[in-house]
């Protein structure tokens, strides 16, 4: 089955993403609009989301699952437009911090890429994953900082969070 231009018309209208002020990122969704409609879609994840998106445009959680649909496809710029609109939507969105942080990774910037999983642990401090995923990239080359990557493994370890001894090892605590 392949997406028809009226149907991601539709989903651009409802999702807000005509009226976008960001040229470039515009320029880049378009791109990859098109490409979206040249693959063939094995499931029916994309008409769903925007058949619900359609129904309901301003529910963050569409807007957070439709980003990691795209991401998993690698169609960047359509999946960071979804991330950002289920956050304007819903600050705090933990997931869509963190979905971002690993678009960020794809799209191989480490600044933002680090920014947003901190957001995404600001936002859930008791997501166990994240204090996880955020120490490892604190122990990467270009964003080295062993002093917050121990006390991400020191809050694991008072959430009594087998990812702790995990991190231990990593770390080389343990």
């Amino acid at each position: 089955m392949r997406l028809s231009l009226t149907i991601l018309s539709v989903l651009m209208l409802c999702t807000g993403m005509v009226s976008s002020a960001r040229a470039q990122s515009g320029i880049g969704q378009v791109e990859q609009f098109q490409k979206l409609q040249e693959q063939q879609v094995v499931d029916n994840r994309f008409m769903d989301y925007f058949q619900a998106l359609a129904k309901n445009p301003r529910d963050p959680k569409l807007h957070l699952a439709l980003a990691q649909v795209y991401l998993e496809r690698d169609l960047l710029e359509l999946s960071q437009e979804s991330f950002q609109r289920a956050l304007i939507l819903d600050s705090q969105l933990a997931a869509a911090h963190y979905g971002l942080s690993k678009l960020y990774r794809k799209k191989k910037l480490k600044a933002h890429e680090v920014y947003e999983m901190e957001q995404a642990v600001a936002t859930a401090p008791e997501n166990g994953e994240y204090r996880y995923d955020l120490a490892v990239l604190y122990m990467e080359p270009d964003s080295f900082d062993f002093k917050k990557a121990k006390s991400q493994y020191k809050a694991l370890q008072k959430m009594e969070s087998p990812l702790a001894t995990k991190l231990g090892k990593y770390l080389e605590l343990e």
